[in-house]
């Protein structure tokens, strides 16, 4: 018999919280996330159909992150071909499936975050240098800090441990149960109690829903009152991430099984809308240039053969020079995201030619179809940011007439450069991007626009992979939307998509001691997130950036636009564009850092999703739904 490999899929899976009432008899609380590519969210891929964000009562579902387990064989070309999904209702096999999940939230013990203090070292984090002085932990100076790596543990960590469920056990749910009493020892505990809990269907796939969205303070370490965007004393939410793993029998037959990762984050408000640059771009752009494709895995020979081919051209050309790009598949997916944030971050346009001029696909055909006209690929992309200027040594200055109009990983100081004389202070699309579309824009491309027959709906390990990555944020990283830079940087990768685990990446002060090693384990990419998480969602609006092309000297400049709305067109009133955050009366989130980070902790779940939608009397569009949705809640 030939040989056989089982890979979990997708790779990284992507669950969101949700404080929706929880009852291990019911599942309406939860939607499953992203499953095939461009398909989004809480869509029926079949029907279309959308389902609603909310319950009756005003709460917001979790997004749960669903596991399948893939078989390969290894073929006569010597790599292994996926040859279908493994399932417990096999019928001419005898299958069982144990999943193992840990989620750990370890925020609250990590340095506290800033820009990209410590990207650049070997291994990372090593540095000392900040614009603030030394890398500094959380929780560990003044009257209440906390010393020594064991006592970190026992107070900052919140460890849901390893968590297991059968496959195809419906009956049953997993928690990942938080107890902890706050470190005055008064009686009171922390409010967070779950970081979230594991199902399974009668299929025997995996689900992961994460936490409620809960964040809470301990007196005795810290403030309640907040006073950063990303680093606060005291504070704790129940993010999480960390490994999925499963033990498989076939026939009474064990069988290894390569594992997953799976990430919690919060919300997307804005589920429609796929960023410019996404986390799939992101790391396609990382394995391109920094990594090397496996010999022995088929999708790489197959579905994924493009990834193959534009590495080995980036390998022989540092550049996308003999790799002839598909304007459907490379080109028109980034245009088009750039287009719709429009409907969730109003752009600006001013004297300089075109800049951010929304287009439809109707557009497209003169872009990217037969007869594609020269004149109007030039007009779009000399708008676009370049990245390789991020690295030109003088730096040019900052151009905030080029596009996107988004800040950057630079935006505050560190590693020796940062801020608004850099032109990383502002965001462009990655490297390999820029490159498909200077070739796209000097002609040689696929002018497939049109011509490439729609796909019928289906699950396959790659479209899996692509799909969950596709849904997060691939930049910037000041912290990021789920994950930051950590996450992007090739050393913590074994390989394509595909998470070293245990691998030790870096190294961190540990206060009343020297230091202690960074490794891939349960928790390391949502510690380097903001804490708490509503304090950064609360403060990356738009902000403005000198442009001496506008009237008033200023540009208006978002983050996350199309995760994190900052103004949206209300289903109810579709004509109107009004402040994303607002309370259930319109008016907005006060302006007071303080005061507008408590707002978001409180009520971040009245805020509104956007769809796209017809309402009465307006066109086919993206509109806010479910704003303020359902009697208030306490």
């Amino acid at each position: 018999m030939a040989e056989r490999q089982y890979r979990i899929h997708p790779a990284v899976g992507i669950a969101r919280v949700g404080n929706a009432v929880r009852s291990d008899a019911s599942n309406d609380f939860y939607f499953i996330g992203p499953e095939i590519p461009d398909v989004f969210a809480n869509v029926d891929p079949l029907s279309g159909a959308l389902g609603e964000f909310k319950t009756a009562d005003g709460r917001v579902k979790a997004q749960a992150a669903r596991f399948r387990i893939f078989e390969y064989e290894k073929q006569a070309d010597g790599k292994f071909h996926p040859l279908g999904e493994i399932t417990v209702k096999d019928p001419a096999r005898a299958i069982r499936i144990r999943w193992a999940v840990h989620l750990a939230n370890r925020k609250a013990s990590f340095c506290e975050f800033n820009g990209q203090a410590g990207a650049e070292d070997q291994p990372l984090f090593f540095s000392s240098y900040t614009a603030n002085g030394p890398l500094k932990m959380r929780n560990s100076t003044g009257a209440r800090a906390i010393k020594t790596l064991a006592e970190r543990r026992k107070w900052l960590e919140l460890d849901g441990k390893e968590q297991k469920i059968a496959g195809g056990d419906t009956a049953n749910v997993a928690h990942f149960s938080i107890d902890r009493a706050n470190k005055s020892n008064d009686g009171t505990k922390l409010k967070i109690r779950t970081l979230g809990e594991l199902r399974s269907d009668d299929a025997g796939h995996l689900l992961v829903i994460g936490g409620v969205g809960q964040s809470d303070f301990d007196k005795a370490i810290g403030s309640e009152t907040m006073t950063d965007f990303a680093n606060n004393d005291g504070w704790f939410d129940d993010m999480s991430d960390g490994p999925v793993d499963a033990e498989l029998t076939i026939d009474g037959v064990a069988h290894p099984v390569v594992g997953a990762w799976v990430l919690v984050g919060p919300p997307d408000f804005a589920p429609a809308i796929r960023t410019y640059r996404t986390m799939y771009d992101t790391l396609v752009d990382v394995l391109v240039r920094e990594m090397a494709i496996p010999a022995d895995d088929g999708l790489f020979a197959g579905p994924l053969a493009h990834i193959t081919g534009m590495s080995k051209d980036w390998r022989q050309n540092q550049t996308i020079r003999d790799f002839t790009p598909s304007f459907t598949r490379d080109i028109a997916p980034i245009l088009r995201a750039i287009c719709r944030m429009d409907r969730v971050h109003p752009y600006q346009r001013g004297p300089v030619a075109a800049y951010h001029g929304v287009m439809t696909d109707q557009n497209f055909g003169v872009l990217g179809g037969q007869g594609s006209l020269p004149a109007n690929r030039a007009t779009v992309f000399k708008r676009l940011r370049d990245p390789n200027a991020f690295d030109r040594v003088p730096r040019p200055p900052v151009d905030p007439t080029r596009m996107p109009s988004i800040y950057g990983d630079y935006y505050g100081e560190a590693n020796n450069r940062g801020g608004d004389t850099d032109p990383a202070s502002l965001h462009a699309v990655s490297k390999l991007q820029y490159a498909l579309l200077r070739a796209w824009n000097d002609g040689n491309f696929d002018q497939d626009w049109g011509r490439l027959p729609a796909a019928a709906p289906a699950i396959t390990p790659e479209g899996l992979d692509r799909a969950a990555l596709e849904s997060l944020s691939g930049g910037a990283f000041f912290p990021g939307m789920e994950v930051s830079w950590l996450f992007t940087k090739k050393e913590v990768w074994a390989a394509p998509f595909r998470l070293a685990r245990g691998k030790k990446i870096g190294t961190l002060p540990v206060p009343g001691e020297v230091r202690r090693d960074l490794v891939v384990e349960a928790g390391t990419f949502s510690q380097q997130m903001a804490l708490p998480w509503q304090a950064d969602f609360r403060d990356c609006a738009f902000g403005d950036v000198k442009d001496p092309t506008l009237p008033g000297g200023n540009r208006r400049v978002g983050w996350w636009p199309t995760n994190r709305p900052d103004e949206v067109f209300p289903d109810t009133t579709p004509n109107n564009r009004v402040p994303w955050t607002r309370f259930g009366n319109g008016q907005p989130f006060p302006a007071n850092n303080a005061q507008g980070f408590r707002a978001m902790v409180d009520s971040w779940f009245t805020l509104g999703f956007v769809v796209e939608m017809t309402p009465a009397g307006a066109p086919k569009q993206l509109y806010e739904v479910e704003f303020n949705k359902g009697a208030p809640v306490a």
